[in-house]
Formats: C-alpha cells, structure tokens, sequence
C-alpha cells in the first residue's frame, strides 16, 4: 500500500516538474493567436460570456505584461486562461456542423440591420443561439436539427422585421416629401409605379412570407423609385422658381450628351429636339453592342482553336517524349541483339525484329537449339517494351509443293512463337504467328523469323 502511494507521489512531482517549463514558455502572442482562431470560429458569438470574461482577465495581463515581468501568480493566470481558451476552441470545432447554416441566417439579419430595426427579435435569436451552443457542449441529443432550425427562424424573422422598418420607414419618409410637393399633380406616372410597388411589398410584409425570394428585389426597387420620384418633384419645384432654371438644366444635359454624341461620332444638331440626338446615340450604342457580341464570338472561337491547338501540342509532345523512349529503347536493344545476327528495323507504329541464317533439317519444324536460343533472348529482350501484339512470322523460301510449303511455313511458325511462349517473358494472349512462302526466290536461300512488334496506340 505504502508502494503505491510513493508511486502516484513521485507520479505527480514529476507532472508538476513537467509542467513548469510550460509554464514559464508560454507568451503572450500564442494567446493572441488562440484568440483570432476563436474569433474566426465565431466563440464570442456561441458563448459571448466565457469569452468576454476571459478576454477581459487576458487584456489586464497582457497591459501588465508590457510594463514589467509577470509574476508567478499571473503567469499561472496566464495559463489558466489559455487553457480556457483552448476549450473554447474545441467547442467552437465540435459545433462548427451544426451552427454553420444558423451563423449564415445571422450574417443574412445583420446585413439587413436587423439588430437596429428589430432590436427585440434579433437579441431573442442570439439568446437562442447561445443556449442551443451551451446545450450541445454537454450532449448532442437526436432532435438537435430542430432547436437548429428554430434558431434560423429566429434570426429570418428579425431580418424580416428589420426589412420592415427600415424599408417603410425610409419609403415613407419620401412619400411625404413627394406628397408635400403635390406628386399627384406634377409626377403622376412615378407616384403610381411607386405605389404599386409599396402594395405589393406590402402583401409580402403583410403575409409574413419570410423565404419569398422576390422580397429583396422589390424592396430595393421600392427604395430606388421613391427616392426617383422625390427628386422629379424637387427639380420640379427648381425650375419653376427660377426664370432661367429650365434653360439651364436642358444646357447642361445637352452638353452631357453632346459629349457623349461626339465620342460616338453621332452629329445630329440640338436644334432638331434633345430626343432625336439621343435616339442616335442609342442606334450608334447598339451598333457597338452588335460590333462587341461578333467579337466575344469570334474571341471565344479564337480560344478555342488555341485550346485545341494546346491540346495538340501536349499530345504531341507526349507522342515525341514515348517516341524518344521507344527509339532509346530500340537503340538498347539492338546492342544486345546485334551480335546473335537480329536485325532490328523501327518504323512508324511496330518494330520488326528479323532473326536470319537460320537452321532448319529439311522439312522439320524444330530450329537448332543455337536458334532455339535466340528466340528465348529475343523474349527477354521484349519482356520490359511496351507492346500491343507480337507476330511471329517465318517466310519460307518457293520451291516444290506450293501447298507444302505453306503449310511447313505456318507450322514453323507456330512452333517458333510456341518458344517465345515457353520463355515465360511474354504474355501468351499477345502472341500470334504466321506463315508465308516468298514469290521470289531468296537470294541466300535461307528461312528467316520476323518478330513484329505493335506498338500500343499511345506510342505511336
């Protein structure tokens, strides 16, 4: 019993004896760092009180620590407090699945300003948020994906609210204005379009349709042609209070569009109506949008033909550097071939390997085992090239019985291709033989092998 004690006693001085360089190494910047990975994985968000609390006793060490050294005392604070950052980090890991689609749903309601236009609903998402995070730390239960989905209500509905207030707020604030200075009157056209556009944001404001994907297009069209309409009543209103006022704004446009006339080379006179200048300069406007779309058309051919061209170019260097490979490889092996009197020919798409001055005893189909012995060097020099077939051909020579001599040639043949087979260097499903009687006599009356080889499609 005492043993063991003395074990766990020596156990624990040697961790705390572990620990104090641990202690003593760490620095104020690897903190810092632990922070900005928080920050990143949105901890003062999920758990803003464990953070901010332990942010604030790292702050008071932190100004200490530019002052002077710290003592032990706040050296251990200072470990104590990253050790709670760290779990903090882990948490934020572990929930990062779960909180992705609800931190975005909040990205979308502070976007929308909702946490100043829906102050009540937004703080009631955050709470939301912050108990679901502090329940998931404990245990993750079966119906999580629900309290998920209730929180991004929850933050929907305070981005909708907010879109509410703020939007109505502003669009009404113009209203005003446009009413004051006798829309109807003078804007008629604008006021109806913007009161069109006021119903029908309405109705989905109304409806609480909170996923109608129509809503934010609608109300920034709302926005833009409230604020549209008050400034036709506001320069409205200038130009009747001032004699001159009209003929100043039309110069000023027909110098704007005189400019404009001139860079694209349209030279109808003011003196036939603002109107017809600009409708030139819309003719000559889509003349260069027609002018444009040929040339992104002829552009995008052009790129096509240079990926093409780039495509040709990769396989034919790929071809050239396989090409490279056989031709050294063809080299190799007409260094070990050449001795035993094999010919080796490499042309296009196969290389021929001719075994002449054979011996055969007449009308036998067995070689010599000298040449029997060529065969099997030839298979070991094949063993490693790449190869998509191999034809083992004898070409006898005429004379005598046509038949027979067809016949001797392809059985020769077979037998020869039968010795490559037995070599073992060469999958039998690749070989193949063939017979042939030559038309004319040969000039060295002898029998010859010829080993073709084909070359794999991707290597010729």
């Amino acid at each position: 019993m005492m043993t063991l004690k003395r074990l766990f006693l020596t156990f624990f001085l040697l961790a705390g004896f572990v620990w104090l360089p641990a202690q003593e190494s760490l620095e104020i910047w690897q903190i810092e760092e632990l922070i900005n990975s928080l920050l990143q994985g949105s901890a003062d968000i999920l758990f803003p009180k464990r953070f901010n609390e332990s942010l604030d006793q790292f702050t008071k060490i932190k100004d200490i620590a530019q002052t002077r050294s710290l003592s032990p005392a706040e050296q251990s604070d200072l470990n104590r407090l990253y050790r709670l950052f760290e779990e903090l980090n882990q948490y934020t890991d572990d929930l990062r699945p779960y909180f992705n689609s609800i931190l975005e749903a909040r990205r979308d309601a502070l976007t929308n300003e909702a946490n100043d236009f829906s102050p009540q609903l937004f703080q009631k998402a955050e709470k939301a948020l912050q108990e679901l995070a502090e329940k998931l730390i404990k245990s993750i239960p079966g119906n999580t994906q629900e309290s998920v989905n209730r929180c991004i209500q929850l933050y929907k509905e305070a981005e909708f609210e907010a879109v509410r207030n703020k939007l109505l707020s502003e669009v009404r604030i113009f209203m005003q204005e446009s009413q004051d200075l006798e829309a109807e009157k003078v804007a008629p056209q604008s006021l109806k379009k913007v009161n069109a556009l006021l119903a029908e944001v309405e109705e989905i404001l109304n409806a609480r349709r909170y996923n109608d994907p129509t809503l934010s297009e609608k109300a920034a069209q709302l926005l833009e042609e409230s604020k549209h309409l008050l400034l036709i009543l506001q320069q409205n209103q200038q130009l009747q209070q001032e004699n001159a006022a009209f003929e100043s704004y039309l110069l000023q446009l027909e110098d704007i569009t005189g400019r404009i006339s001139r860079l694209l080379q349209t030279n109808a006179p003011f003196s036939n109506g603002l109107e017809l200048v600009l409708k030139n300069i819309e003719l000559s406007v889509q003349d260069l949008q027609n002018q444009l779309q040929r040339l992104q058309q002829e552009n995008q051919h052009l790129q096509d033909s240079i990926s093409q061209i780039s495509e040709e170019n990769e396989s034919l260097k790929l071809r050239l550097a396989k090409g490279q490979v056989i031709s050294e490889k063809v080299e190799s092996m007409k260094l070990k071939l050449s001795p035993l009197n094999i010919k080796v020919l490499y042309q296009e798409d196969q290389v021929i390997l001719r075994v002449q001055s054979l011996q055969y005893s007449l009308g036998k189909l067995q070689l010599a085992p000298e040449d029997h012995q060529r065969l099997e060097q030839i298979g070991e020099a094949l063993k490693d090239f790449p190869l998509e077939s191999l034809l083992v051909r004898v070409i006898q020579n005429p004379g005598g019985n046509t038949e027979y001599n067809q016949n001797l040639a392809e059985q020769r043949a077979g037998a020869a291709a039968l010795v490559l087979k037995d070599s073992g260097y060469l999958p039998d499903s690749q070989i193949r033989s063939q017979g042939l009687v030559k038309k004319n006599e040969m000039n060295n009356g002898n029998t010859v092998i010829e080993i073709v080889v084909e070359l794999p499609a991707d290597h010729r």
